[in-house]
C-alpha cells in the first residue's frame, strides 16, 4: 500500500480508458503535469482520500448488512458426533479451490499451494513496469478479454464440479448399496465370503460397482483386467496412490477372500489379466 500511494502520489493516475487515448512512457509525465495543473481536476489530498474513504466505508457496510442478513446463524443444538452422512465444504466464493485441490495429484499439492501463487502475484505487481504503455481500453485488447472469459469459465466449471464431489466417499454406500446380483451369481464360497468382506469393510463407500457405490476410487468392474492376482494383493495390503494400505485391518483369510472376489470383476467378453512369467514358468517345468 506504501508503495502504491507513492507512486500515485509521484506519477498519478491514468486516465479512464477509452479507445484511442494512448499511453507512452516518454510524454506521460508532461501530458500528466499539463492535466493536471491546466485541467479541471480536484487534489489527491484532502478530495480523493475522501472519496476513498466514504467507498470503502460504504463497502464495509454493505458486506456486515450481507453477513447479518444472509450469513449463517450459527450451529443449532449439541453436536452429535455419531452423524457420519455429511459432505463438508467451503463456502461458495472458495468451492472452486475446493474442487481444484481435491483434483490435484500430490505430487503436486506444493507447487500449486506455495509456488505458483507466489509467482503469480510477483507477476502481477511487476506487470505495471513491463508493460505500462499502449491503448487500456478492453475494446483493444481482446486477448486481456479472452483471458478473463476464459478464467470465468474455469471458475464456474471448478464451481460446479465441487457440488458433486466425487473425490469424497460415499459414508454409508457399505450400507445402503448392496452388490448387484449379478455379482454373485455362479460364484464359489470363497468368493461370496470375498463380496461380504468387501462390503463389511466398506470398501463400498470408495469403490463403485455397475455404477452404485462411491467414486473416490476407481470403478471396480474390470478392475480383474488391469491388475493381475498378485497385484490385486499387493494393493490390498500395500494401498497405492489415494488407497490406503489395509495390511493390517484383514486377516490372511479375508484378504485371501477378498482378491478371489476381485478376480471375477471382469466384463463378459474379457479375459482376466495374467501374469506372462508365470505361464512361461508353468511352460518350463518337467
Amino acid at each position: 500500500m506504501v508503495v502504491h500511494l507513492i507512486l500515485v502520489l509521484a506519477l498519478g493516475i491514468n486516465e479512464w480508458p477509452m479507445p484511442g487515448r494512448v499511453v507512452r512512457r516518454a510524454t506521460y509525465l508532461e501530458e500528466y503535469h499539463r492535466l493536471t495543473h491546466g485541467g479541471d481536476g480536484i487534489p489527491f489530498v484532502p478530495a480523493a482520500v475522501w472519496k476513498d474513504i466514504f467507498f470503502s466505508g460504504f463497502i464495509l457496510l454493505s458486506i456486515v448488512a450481507c453477513a447479518a442478513i444472509l450469513g449463517p446463524f450459527g450451529p443449532g443444538g449439541a453436536p452429535d458426533p455419531t452423524i457420519i452422512q455429511t459432505a463438508p465444504r467451503p463456502d461458495y466464493f472458495f468451492l472452486w479451490l475446493y474442487a481444484v485441490l481435491s483434483l490435484l495429484p500430490p505430487s503436486l499439492e506444493t507447487p500449486a499451494l506455495l509456488i505458483v501463487p507466489g509467482i503469480v502475484l510477483l507477476v502481477l505487481l511487476a506487470l505495471p513496469f513491463v508493460s505500462g504503455e499502449g491503448e487500456k481500453s478492453w475494446r483493444r485488447r481482446p486477448i486481456a478479454v479472452l483471458t478473463i472469459l476464459l478464467l470465468a469459465v474455469a471458475l464456474g466449471t471448478f464451481t460446479n464440479l465441487s457440488g458433486h464431489a466425487p473425490w469424497s466417499p460415499a459414508m454409508d454406500a457399505w450400507s445402503g448399496e448392496p452388490i448387484p446380483a449379478h455379482y454373485l451369481k455362479e460364484r464359489t464360497a470363497l468368493e461370496r465370503q470375498g463380496a461380504l468382506v468387501f462390503q463389511v469393510k466398506q470398501c463400498h463407500n470408495c469403490h463403485a460397482l455397475d455404477e452404485h457405490g462411491g467414486q473416490r476410487g476407481p470403478t471396480l468392474d474390470a478392475v480383474a483386467v488391469r491388475l493381475t492376482h498378485d497385484q490385486l494383493i499387493r494393493q490390498v495390503i500395500q494401498g497405492g496412490g489415494n488407497m490406503p494400505a489395509y495390511g493390517k485391518n484383514l486377516s490372511p483369510a479375508e484378504t485371501t477372500a477378498l482378491v478371489a472376489f476381485l478376480e471375477t470383476l471382469y466384463p463378459a467378453g474379457q479375459a482376466p489379466a495374467r501374469d506372462a512369467s508365470r505361464a512361461v514358468a508353468s511352460s518350463l517345468r518337467p
